[in-house]
């Protein structure tokens, strides 16, 4: 099978506009949010700081619908702690 060079620069489009959204979001929620981190990778953003505070961001933006079809996601992991992400619904 050839490899498919129009597949495989849609998909990079894609991904680049994708990362360009989570860019977007973080950036926009590290002004509103100045005491946390966040992280965008190419699917996710991961959400950083201390724990109160991760718990304080989760609750306000819960229902929150970000851009692009992303919603906040939180869980307690019992070896690292409670993990806040914002990923694709």
């Amino acid at each position: 099978m050839a490899f498919n060079t129009t597949k495989w620069f849609k998909k990079q489009y894609l991904m680049e506009a994708e990362e360009s959204v989570l860019k977007k979001i973080a950036s926009e929620l590290e002004t509103k949010y100045p005491e946390l981190r966040f992280y965008p990778t190419s699917d996710r953003i991961d959400v950083m700081g201390d724990g109160n505070d991760k718990v304080t961001f989760a609750n306000a933006e819960r229902d929150t619908d970000f851009e692009g079809g992303y919603k906040m996601f939180d869980f307690e992991d019992d070896d690292r702690g409670y993990i806040v992400r914002i990923v694709k619904k």
